[in-house]
């Protein structure tokens, strides 16, 4: 089990903008980014990267921010990862 969160946690990248976003998707890594929640962006995100949101944490010690990929409002943060 905890060789298995680990990996997880190694796995996570957080990024701030769709470059990073697309960079991490395409090395296999799960992204953590502000996602406006919206579903016209994961649909836009899914088309552009093969990327979905996995989940959204529960528990997050973060301030507003803005979606990766709209630039509009988010209240949190999303994590994303590949879809196969």
């Amino acid at each position: 089990y905890g060789r298995a969160l680990a990996y997880r946690d190694k796995k996570i990248k957080e990024v701030s903008n769709l470059a990073d976003f697309k960079k991490e998707i395409e090395a296999g890594n799960f992204v953590l980014a502000y996602w406006s929640e919206e579903k016209e962006t994961e649909a836009k995100i899914k088309e552009e990267t093969g990327a979905v949101v996995s989940c959204i944490p529960l528990e997050q010690d973060c301030p507003e921010g803005q979606c990766v990929y709209s630039g509009k409002p988010a209240k949190r943060k999303a994590l994303f990862a590949k879809s196969y």
